[in-house]
Order: structure tokens, then C-alpha cells, then sequence
């Protein structure tokens, strides 16, 4: 019997080697695409679009396109011109262009080779908000570790928001959250000497990886977000106490350590208001990034933005132009022995984008964004 299963499968083998056969799709290799990359917010200017021009199939890099035409005009057909800085970088005149809420922007280019495009029609809805922030300390499996997505058994605080709809035109919003965990670091001896004055340390941690977008309910006027899972171990940062050893004559002694002593957490939540359009381009972003590699997930062709070539309205145009109002919402927090989050207090918004890369040397002096409780 078994000797028939081993006949019966190299036959099956042989068959299925004598059906392949070798396709050779055509690719046009040389094509490129125009990519723009522009967004205004109600947050004062100036506002940015970039433009380039994506590299070919066998390409290795992305080409500035300098020279171009690019404004901005709004539902009255007011004119407000982006100039270039650097090639490929265009930047508004904050005195000549300030964002209105419900006022309807949209981007024109008009490059050398005499092409136009232009972006749908974006409207800059009013800010969102959260009506409720809460924390609940858990443990959890997944959370990211330089910038990736691990499964890691962690305590920490899942940050929850409940945002109110109601009579939203555009209930739709992206979230783009970031930690900072503030602590000091010291050199102290081992025996004798005065120890050295604690130097100001500080990393930052993004608890969510990928597009954080918001769900519509259609059966309420109410959504429930996540907002990101924060480890509250101070070791998965690597905040720790490390013995300094040195050589004395023939041994090997302990003489100091470098103390590291948590501080506070500073949570920093950053709520677009998006318009319909640019929420299904993230979405499809979205699938694209959190694919699995499989025959039937999303490709990055079908990731449309909202740029079109009136010129030439066959040709593909990558990129977007958003409108989005920005509303930031910061709180501090420390932690008990027990891991548990103790007094969560909203401050005044930190702008978390300008402060410096983590550093883990540390400085002497205050930092001007060192935050602690009121």
C-alpha cells in the first residue's frame, strides 16, 4: 500500500512539473510619475509641497522638479503662491497665506514642460477633539521596538479616546502619537568622591506604528479610538543602573556606577480633521503597509491619491494635497511600584515634532520642554 502512495506522488510531481511554464509580463521600465507631497493645516504657516519625480522601474532614486508654478487658490479664486527654497520644495509666504476654517483650497502645478495639475478640492474643516482620555494598564504581546512592530510580554497603558461626531461633515481623523520619557542620569562613586550633578535624559517612543485612522460608526454619533499602546517598564527603555569597573593593579574593583532614575512620561496626542477623500487614501496606505505578503493583498498602485494631470488626463500622478486642522492634546504621567498609571494630568500642548532626537547623554542644564507636574 505504501509503495502505491510513492508511485501515485512522483506521478503527480512529474504532472504538475509538465504544466509550468514560464511568463513574461511587459513592464514599461522607463515610465515615471510625478509625486507631490503638499499639506496646509490651521496651524500658522509656512506650509510645504514637495514635488519630485519618481524613479524609474530599474531607478535608484527620486528627482527634485524645480521650476514649477505652484499655488494654492481658495472658493473666492484668491492666489496664494508657493516659492521654491530648496529644488523640489515649495514654501507659502506666512504673511500673504492664512488658512480659514470651512474655506475650500485647492493645489495647482504648472511645471516646465508646460503640464498642469491640480488636487481636488480640499476643504479645512474645524479642529477635532476628545471628549474622554483614558488609560488602561495591561499587558500586552505586540508593541514597537526601534520602529518595529515585536511581540514583546510588556506592562503598560492602552490609551484610550472617545470622540463625540455628532453633526461632524467629516468625521474622519488621523492620529499621530508620540511618548517622551524623561529621566535623569548620574555618575556616582563607589566609595569616596562627591557625585556628580544628574544630567537631563530623554527619549521619545512612538506607541503605533503604522496610519492611526478613526472608525465611522453608522449606527451612533460616537467612536471609540485607540490611541496607542505605552510601555510603562522603565527597563524596556533601557533605563537602568550600570556598575563602572576599572583595573587596580592585578583586580578588577567596582568603583561607581552611572544611576538612571525615571521621571515622568509626556504623552502627546496630534488629531487631524481629514476630508473624505485623503481618509480613504490613508486607509488604502494603510492596508498597503499592514499587508502580509500574500498573493491577494493590496498593491501600491491601488494607493490613488487626490492629484490629477489635466493636461494629460491618461497620465498617473502619486501624492497628495491635504487640508487638515491639527489639534494637540499633551498629559504627563508617572507610574507606582505596581506599574499602575497615577495621576494622568493634561498640560499645555507640547509641540513634540521640534523637540531635539532622544538624547541619552544628557544635559546639564534644564531643557527648555522638561515637563513636570503642575
Amino acid at each position: 500500500m505504501i509503495r502505491k502512495f510513492v508511485i501515485l506522488f512522483i506521478l503527480i510531481v512529474f504532472a504538475g512539473e509538465a504544466c509550468k511554464e514560464v511568463y513574461f509580463t511587459d513592464l514599461d521600465t522607463g515610465k515615471t510619475s510625478l509625486v507631490v507631497n503638499g499639506m496646509i493645516t490651521d496651524v500658522p504657516g509656512p506650509y510645504t509641497v514637495k514635488l519630485s519625480m519618481a524613479s524609474s522601474f530599474y531607478g535608484t532614486a527620486s528627482n527634485p522638479v524645480s521650476g514649477a508654478n505652484v499655488f494654492v487658490k481658495d472658493a473666492e479664486n484668491n492666489h496664494y503662491q508657493f516659492y521654491e527654497s530648496i529644488p523640489g520644495t515649495y514654501n507659502s509666504d506666512p504673511a500673504e497665506f492664512v488658512t480659514q476654517y470651512g474655506e475650500t483650497y485647492t493645489l495647482t502645478i504648472q511645471t516646465n514642460d508646460n503640464k498642469v495639475y491640480t488636487s481636488s478640492p480640499q476643504v479645512l474643516y474645524a479642529k477635532g477633539s476628545l471628549d474622554t482620555l483614558y488609560s488602561v494598564v495591561k499587558r500586552s504581546t505586540l508593541t514597537t521596538f526601534n520602529g518595529q512592530a515585536q511581540f514583546m510580554n510588556v506592562l503598560g497603558a492602552e490609551f484610550v479616546a472617545n470622540i463625540n461626531l455628532g453633526y461632524d461633515p467629516s468625521p474622519y481623523y488621523r492620529f499621530s502619537n508620540t511618548l517622551l520619557v524623561e529621566y535623569l542620569s548620574q555618575y556616582s562613586y563607589n566609595s569616596s568622591g562627591t557625585p556628580q550633578s544628574p544630567l537631563y535624559c530623554w527619549l521619545k517612543y512612538v506607541p503605533y506604528a503604522g496610519l492611526n485612522l478613526s472608525a465611522r460608526f453608522s449606527n451612533t454619533d460616537k467612536t471609540q479610538q485607540l490611541l496607542g499602546f505605552c510601555p510603562i517598564d522603565t527597563n524596556f527603555y533601557g533605563i537602568s543602573t550600570t556598575p563602572l569597573y576599572a583595573r587596580v593593579g592585578p583586580s578588577v574593583v567596582l568603583v561607581g556606577w552611572i544611576k538612571e532614575t525615571f521621571q515622568y512620561y509626556v504623552i502627546t496626542f496630534m488629531q487631524y480633521h481629514l476630508n473624505s477623500d485623503i481618509y480613504e487614501y490613508y486607509k488604502a496606505v494603510n492596508s498597503q503597509l499592514t499587508a502580509n505578503q500574500q498573493l491577494l493583498d493590496p498593491v501600491t498602485v491601488q494607493c490613488i491619491g487626490n492629484i490629477s494631470c489635466i493636461t494629460n488626463s491618461t497620465e498617473s500622478v502619486l501624492g497628495i494635497f491635504e487640508a487638515s486642522s491639527l489639534n494637540t492634546y499633551s498629559y504627563i504621567y508617572s507610574r507606582e511600584s505596581s506599574g499602575s498609571i497615577v495621576d494622568l494630568e493634561r498640560i499645555s500642548p507640547l509641540d513634540i515634532e521640534t523637540i531635539p532626537a532622544s538624547n541619552t547623554h544628557g544635559e546639564s542644564q534644564t531643557p527648555y520642554f522638561w515637563t513636570t507636574f503642575k
